[in-house]
């Protein structure tokens, strides 16, 4: 999100006059000045969405409440169910878009190093696959299992709406998963985009001993000449302490928001009865 930021013609240009075909533009404006500029896209299926991007100035960020409910009527339109928004988590803008009808639903830290990594012995790494189509349910069961009630019934509860939900990664992006006794127990994701790696991991609360291993395996598929950020969800405190233990540091925190979107109701068709 660029806060406090004024918009340039090149970025009016990008995202208002020729978007890439996933994305639309909502426009603020005040007479002949464009204010604010918010960026909506789906996410993996049409029934999530997300508000990629808003630019605004500090004075007309107070403002942005209706461009944020514009934004969700939009996405409704066009099937959305959720519209979800990724802030920092001192940002000016969550009381604006609480006020708007978004709930947090959870928090992300930022991982970065803090000193040199060392590389571990490559007999305590984990064996991990990627996966096929046949692991969707066990993904989405690992899913039940490692995220809070309260957050699944905002994100998603169905397979469906899970699956809608999934981010989508810029550059190249490579899943993995562990399982145990034939049983989906962790998950890995790693998205190369220019210069930046960004890895991501979902533990079963019960395998929260093998955090360091899922780690280690991670950095070592990206590298040794690499230094990548992670996106830790609060609730993976195994993931998060393993990182910390190895010297990692939290350089960031976000607030993951989630508007509930009404459907559109059709028009009930009426015919006379006999009483």
């Amino acid at each position: 999100m660029a806060l406090g930021h004024r918009l340039s013609l090149l970025e009016l240009a990008r995202y208002g006059v020729a978007p890439p075909s996933s994305r639309h533009a909502l426009a603020m404006v005040e007479g002949l000045r464009l204010r604010a500029l918010a960026v909506v896209q789906p996410r993996h299926g049409s029934r999530s969405w997300e508000l990629a991007h808003l630019y605004a100035s500090s004075a007309a960020l107070v403002r942005c409440g209706e461009l944020l409910e514009r934004s969700g009527i939009f996405a409704a339109q066009r099937g959305g169910e959720r519209l979800f928004l990724r802030l920092e988590q001192d940002s000016p803008l969550q009381v604006v878009a609480q006020r708007a009808g978004f709930f947090p639903a959870f928090a992300e830290e930022v991982y970065g190093q803090t000193r040199q990594r060392i590389p571990e012995p490559a007999a305590r790494y984990l064996h991990l696959r990627a996966p096929s189509i046949a692991d969707s349910y066990g993904l989405f069961r690992l899913y039940n299992s490692s995220v809070p009630v309260q957050v699944r019934s905002i994100v998603g509860l169905t397979l469906g709406q899970w699956a809608d939900a999934q981010e989508k990664s810029l550059g190249h992006v490579a899943e993995y998963v562990w399982e145990r006794d034939g049983e989906l127990r962790g998950w890995l994701r790693t998205a190369r985009h220019a210069s930046t790696v960004t890895l991501e991991a979902m533990l079963h609360p019960n395998e929260s001993a093998v955090a360091a291993l899922v780690c280690n395996e991670a950095l070592r598929l990206v590298g040794a000449n690499v230094s990548p950020i992670w996106v830790v969800p609060t609730y993976q405190d195994a993931v998060a302490w393993a990182l910390q233990q190895a010297g990692w540091a939290s350089t960031q925190s976000y607030t993951i928001l989630v508007k509930q979107l009404a459907k559109a109701v059709q028009e009930l068709s009426m015919a006379p009865v006999q009483a």
